[in-house]
């Protein structure tokens, strides 16, 4: 299996960029990237003219065929805008998610990670219930379904990742859209397989009530890609795996009796913003060591 990583942290640092960086990354040891396409309207990559915007992403898919590195995800940008569903494509922020399908293609990858519609008072207590579930559903039914056009002129599969909400009563981390495995198979159901498949990521797991390893068995072969990162189950720490809580050895077994055979995919961006640019290369090596050794012993 390969082990991969998020390229956020040391692609967007300023004097590393992209190309240094998916070779930095190679020589660290990984053979594949989820591609952090965080960039918001005002970003010269958004800006670019079609012409430009294809050559500049055929060149670094180039690159990464060069240094033997495969972009297998990407993840979209994740704008503070919380979308209705009702806008035409033409508004920036869908016009932010579709350049980020179509650049997410041009690198070859398999998957975009688009995160479903959280408004701000979907917060899933136990006091409070699920009011807001069904109009949850029915916003990111019409926010889907107009990204679903551009999945299939492109070629890639939008994965639908579970999230988490703030209480600011509890002042705590609580459920919200798609926290549970069963919301996520059914986002999944509503969209089609053919182009919509799930994104979990562990930690948020952890932080909603439940563990990645039952999340991972509930959710089977509906997982398309994995956001692998540890925390202490309070805070959305997005460290590397073995610093927090989670089971390792559990969740291993998991993807193991499910037969995941996707890549090993870590998005710890903050282990490498502990240690800072000047160590970004021993970092970096440490983190794939670590994933190699998960995968390597205990799948």
């Amino acid at each position: 299996m390969k082990v991969s990583t998020s390229t956020f942290t040391i692609l967007d640092t300023p004097g590393v960029g992209d190309e240094k960086g998916i070779r930095l990354l190679a020589d660290a040891g990984f053979e594949a990237l989820d591609f952090s396409l965080f960039y918001w309207s005002k970003d010269p990559r958004f800006q670019m003219g079609d012409e430009a915007h294809t050559k500049y992403y055929k060149y670094l898919r180039a690159i990464a065929d060069d240094c033997g590195i495969e972009v297998h995800q990407a993840h979209s940008p994740m704008p503070d805008y919380v979308y209705t569903g009702d806008e035409p494509v033409d508004n920036v922020y869908m016009r932010m998610q579709i350049r980020a399908i179509k650049s997410a293609a041009l690198l070859g990858a398999k998957y975009i990670v688009i995160h479903p519609v959280i408004l701000k008072e979907d917060r899933r207590t136990p006091d409070r219930g699920e009011p807001l579930k069904d109009q949850c559903q029915e916003i990111n039914y019409k926010y889907y379904s107009k990204l679903k056009p551009f999945c299939e002129e492109f070629g890639i599969k939008i994965a639908i990742e579970n999230m988490f909400n703030w209480d600011p009563v509890a002042e705590k981390i609580c459920p919200t859209v798609c926290s549970t495995a069963a919301e996520m198979r059914a986002y999944v159901d509503m969209m089609g397989r053919d182009w919509f498949t799930n994104c979990l990521d562990l930690g948020h797991a952890q932080l909603t009530g439940s563990t990645p390893q039952d999340m991972i068995r509930e959710l089977g072969d509906y997982i398309g890609c994995l956001h692998v990162h540890d925390n202490d189950g309070i805070h959305d720490l997005h460290q590397a795996p073995r610093t927090g809580i989670a089971n390792w050895h559990e969740v291993m077994q998991a993807l193991h009796d499910i037969r995941y055979e996707g890549v090993f995919n870590m998005e710890a961006d903050m282990f490498f913003y502990g240690y800072g640019e000047r160590l970004y290369n021993e970092s970096a090596r440490m983190l794939y060591a670590v994933g190699r050794d998960l995968v390597d012993h205990e799948l």
